[in-house]
């Protein structure tokens, strides 16, 4: 016992002493490189490998992913005896609350109730809600369509790019909620169709910003700065006697109230580029003289895209008015102001071109008008010889075939009549050969217009049904969608000799080129009234 007690005391003191003398060496904590996931820490010990546990990343959804998640459950159970506005009125409360809605400054639910006034789903000043509703029962599909269309452009709803994203996302839901949950028996082809106008609407609102801020493109600028000097081209505001009359009343009101009229409002007579004195004028019947150069579809517009000024902004005539901004004061009224440096167009342009179309073309007709985008033709692979029928200026000939492998060639058709809201106009200052039309509503040829003068071998126009063409640099190409319209003045490039007199008058059967003077307004191809 006590041998056995001794053996074990010995082997404490062994390691007691083993421990006190020191000899034990540290030892060194090695660390592994491992791969890791997002999140986890980058090294460990081999002593005890343990990863440290990461915090969960969390990426909020944004509304349309979070609704998108239960779109397609059927949540909605009506009794089959309702009537049709009843089951739209319950369909809207379900859809109103089994949401998440965001947040009051993101707009979407304010939205969402100005299209519920809008079909009748609330109620409204004008105590009209139960006929709107029942007209939305009959035909959603066109009620969609022109709440995206005309009334979408008549609010200003499209100066907003926000607007032109959100809207279609909102009314794709509640279209979609509708014909999951067969709200509307017998009109799941119409809320299909109505889908489709939706999704269109999505691509093309959404082009609206950049059509307005590339159109017309550094090309057109330049033809319209080489041409249109020194004929003198003027555009004849189409004016709306009602409008005028709530402006005069407008600012009459202003003026009894102590405010002093908005300068920015007037129209000042401003020359053209090469023009030294006054501008030209034309008269008007009721002895209005109308400044050049001013807007011809309606109203003067002032702001520029996206202006907060022009929220719920009312613009008449075609489409969505494609604006510019305007200095709020005079530059002598703002020393500080910063002038605009931008270089001309037609540095953009290359010299020989620039420099041979004053001599080669010379400007024909003028049309006021909106037209569809009806093709779109990429430049063209240059060929080593160019055709040039007799008689025609070779110059001429190989400067249009230079053109089209330099530019895009848009072709645009007259927009449907039947669906117009404005006639196509020829201004007085047009000097070609243009087809008149006995009905002057459906295209009105002002008086002074030079109608019969020869033009070689040019066809005689016809802003009805008559196609142009038009060159546009890439950018602009890109920005454009077929069957979207855009209203402006055209200008007809005729070539020079076009406009020499021959005595043995051939056969009118060709056509020229035009390019774009100004773009006043711009459509979705869906566009109703």
């Amino acid at each position: 016992m006590p041998k056995d007690k001794q053996s074990v005391d010995d082997s404490v003191g062994a390691t007691g002493t083993s421990t006190s003398s020191g000899s034990r060496k540290k030892r060194k904590h090695k660390f592994t490189k491992i791969n890791v996931e997002f999140g986890q820490e980058v090294s460990t010990s081999d002593l005890a490998l343990k990863s440290i546990p990461s915090k969960p990343t969390t990426i909020e959804k944004v509304w349309w992913e979070a609704w998108k998640d239960g779109e397609s459950a059927r949540s909605l159970f009506l009794d089959e005896d309702m009537m049709p506005f009843q089951r739209v009125s319950e369909a809207a409360v379900a859809f109103n609350k089994d949401r998440a809605w965001p947040t009051m400054e993101s707009q979407v639910r304010n939205r969402w109730d100005q299209f519920q006034v809008y079909v009748g789903l609330l109620e409204n000043a004008s105590g009209d809600d139960f006929s709107r509703l029942s007209t939305f029962v009959q035909d959603p599909s066109r009620v969609i369509q022109v709440y995206l269309s005309s009334y979408f452009i008549e609010k200003g709803l499209h100066f907003s790019q926000y607007n032109c994203d959100i809207i279609p996302k909102l009314l794709h839901f509640y279209t979609n909620f509708l014909l999951v949950n067969d709200v509307l028996p017998g009109k799941e082809t119409d809320l299909r169709h109505a889908l489709s106008i939706i999704e269109t609407a999505r691509i093309e609102l959404a082009l609206f910003h950049s059509i307005g801020q590339v159109c017309p493109d550094h090309f057109n600028l330049t033809l319209k700065e080489i041409l249109s000097t020194k004929n003198s081209v003027a555009t004849v505001q189409i004016i709306d006697h009602s409008l005028s009359a709530k402006a005069d009343v407008s600012e009459k009101n202003q003026n009894s109230a102590g405010h002093e009229p908005d300068s920015t409002a007037e129209v000042s007579s401003v020359p053209l580029q090469g023009e030294t004195g006054s501008s030209a004028t034309s008269e008007w019947p009721g002895g209005l003289v109308i400044s050049q150069p001013i807007s011809a579809w309606g109203a003067d517009p002032v702001a520029g895209w996206g202006s907060a000024d022009d929220e719920g902004a009312d613009t008449s005539g075609w489409g969505a008015a494609v604006t510019r901004k305007r200095s709020a004061s005079p530059l002598e009224d703002n020393p500080w102001g910063t002038l605009d440096t931008s270089p001309p167009a037609s540095s953009f342009v290359s010299s020989h071109i620039k420099n041979s179309l004053p001599k080669t073309h010379v400007l024909g007709l003028v049309e006021h008008s909106v037209r569809r985008v009806k093709l779109m033709i990429p430049p063209t692979q240059r060929t080593e010889e160019v055709e040039c029928e007799q008689g025609d200026d070779p110059l001429a000939v190989a400067l249009e075939d230079e053109l089209c492998h330099i530019y895009w060639t848009a072709v645009l058709e007259p927009w449907p009549i039947e669906e117009a809201e404005e006639s196509a106009s020829i201004p007085s200052v047009s000097r070609a050969n243009v087809t008149t039309h006995a009905t002057e509503d459906r295209a009105i040829v002002d008086e002074g217009v030079v109608s019969d003068l020869y033009v070689g071998k040019v066809a005689s126009h016809d802003c009805l049904s008559d196609d142009i063409a038009i060159f546009l640099e890439e950018d602009t190409a890109k920005a454009l969608r077929v069957g979207m319209g855009l209203g402006g003045t055209w200008a007809q490039l005729l070539r020079a000799l076009d406009r020499t007199e021959d005595v043995q008058k051939e056969s009118s059967d060709e056509h020229r080129y035009w390019f774009m003077l100004e773009l006043l307004r711009i459509l979705p191809s869906y566009y109703v009234v």
